[in-house]
């Protein structure tokens, strides 16, 4: 019988994994159903990863260059009075478009607030509209604003920046 190999089997379980947690978030991230996906024993997925938490971080790194990359998609072509409501549109519209990717990527594993990369997107300056954005963005996903209409959500959002930075052009 031939043995299956997969040249890049670190990512590709990562890739599947990231697939599990975007349709369930980070309790979907299971190693052996990743293994079992890709077509591998877990005995060779385990070689990659040790432990079921290294494959959630190396799925959590990859949801957060997700959002991160979303944030700086929307940055491009902005002068500095829309920068702040395009990062924070792009970070709601993550949120609520990925839900398991967001939940993922803000999952605990023990790393400091300042290794997330939207983190580092935004400058340590940025901590209150950081907190306000995902604050509301949690609010839209599991909490009692998750009915609004894409026109409340709209609303709320621009409540949310002009709360934070009075005069902000959209």
């Amino acid at each position: 019988m031939a043995r299956y190999h997969h040249g890049d089997l670190a990512n590709a379980l990562t890739r599947v994994a990231a697939d599990l947690a975007r349709r369930g978030g980070p309790d979907a991230v299971v190693l052996r159903e990743a293994a079992r996906r890709v077509g591998v024993s877990p005995t060779a997925a385990y070689r990659h990863f040790g432990a079921h938490e290294d494959l959630v971080r190396a799925v959590k790194s990859h949801a957060q260059g997700a959002l991160t990359h979303a944030m700086e998609s929307a940055a491009d072509s902005r002068d500095t009075r829309t920068l702040t409501y395009a990062l924070a549109e792009a970070y709601v519209r993550f949120a609520l478009a990925e839900p398991g990717l967001f939940r993922t990527a803000f999952h605990r594993t023990g790393d400091s607030a300042l290794e997330y990369r939207p983190f580092r997107a935004l400058g340590a300056a940025e901590v209150p509209a950081w907190a306000a954005v995902h604050g509301l963005a949690m609010l839209l996903l599991d909490g009692p604003l998750r009915h609004l209409t894409p026109e409340q959500r709209g609303a709320a959002l621009r409540a949310t920046l002009e709360a934070l930075t009075p005069n902000l052009v959209r």
